[in-house]
């Protein structure tokens, strides 16, 4: 006997988390101004060990820190404002016991709870430990808020320019930055928009410098920044201007408000025949900077 649809009776709709739990790979779902994780499936939780119900913040670049490159803050970026409606990164996760996995995030536009959302898909990369191990090794060189290489970058090369055998290098120069009451912007906004203050500190920094230059986060938000093969002493203080102008320009919060920053930038030129050590010129460098917000 055939069945007229019409008087089939339609099963309702599935809630999105439903949908989410059924699905065997991790899924994160993400607030496009914040990148504040707003849900999580089973399975992200049982890799990444991560969880939205319990109240637990989260963002995504605290589960995956390698996000914050440069490279991948622009796509994240250009997914937030909609000028991208996808995108495809290649992301690490590492573990509690140290281990290091390959995932290939899947970032989409979606509709969750009847807010704009990115949901992201992630699955295991097709990538062998050996064709993944310099991007790991990279890795764990990087600060994990920023993206930027860390403080042992900076003083290994450091150690090689200042060994007593390279006696006849070219000058160079290191510059100390520092963001001025930065704990007022803690303290006022959260930690999270800190953080996120602190990665757009890092791209404009970058902006202003070649890609030969080195660039690490020293901690907290202190910054160095090594330049090599520069052809006198002045060319160091147009890039310290360069750099307060760049961090002097309005960062925009979640609320739509924005906030006004700044940078106190420290320099000292070091020639062949200065003798000094690693920790002897970042201190100099620090006091510069110290100087210079003194002045202000």
């Amino acid at each position: 006997m055939p069945i007229d649809p019409h008087h089939l009776q339609p099963y309702p709709p599935q809630p999105l988390s439903d949908l989410l739990n059924l699905c065997q790979d991790p899924i994160l779902v993400v607030e496009p101004a914040t990148g504040r994780l707003q849900r999580t499936n089973p399975a992200a939780q049982h890799w990444y060990g991560i969880s939205c119900a319990s109240g637990e913040n989260h963002t995504l670049q605290s589960v995956f820190p390698d996000l914050a490159t440069p490279e991948s803050q622009d796509v994240l970026s250009r997914l937030a404002t909609g000028e991208l409606e996808a995108a495809d990164l290649p992301v690490f996760f590492t573990s509690t016991d140290g281990t290091v996995t390959c995932w290939n995030a899947a970032l989409r536009w979606i509709e969750a709870d009847g807010k704009t959302a990115i949901g992201i898909v992630l699955q295991h990369a097709d990538t062998d430990r050996q064709s993944c191990s310099p991007s790991l090794e990279a890795i764990a060189r990087r600060d994990p808020l920023t993206g930027l290489g860390d403080r042992n970058q900076l003083l290994n090369r450091l150690e090689v320019l200042l060994d007593e055998k390279n006696l006849g290098r070219p000058p160079f120069a290191l510059l100390f930055i520092d963001l001025d009451n930065f704990k007022t912007i803690n303290d006022r906004w959260g930690h999270l928009v800190g953080d996120k203050i602190l990665v757009e500190a890092a791209l404009r920094l970058r902006g202003c410098l070649r890609d030969e230059d080195l660039l690490v986060r020293f901690g907290g938000d202190e910054f160095l920044v090594l330049l090599e093969h520069l052809p006198k002493a002045s060319d160091v203080q147009a890039v310290a201007k360069r750099i307060k102008t760049a961090i002097g320009q309005p960062v925009l919060q979640p609320d739509g408000s924005t906030t006004l920053i700044s940078a106190s930038v420290g320099t000292t030129w070091v020639q062949a025949k200065d003798p000094t050590t690693p920790t002897e010129l970042i201190a100099a460098a620090d006091r510069a900077m110290y100087r210079c917000k003194k002045s202000r």
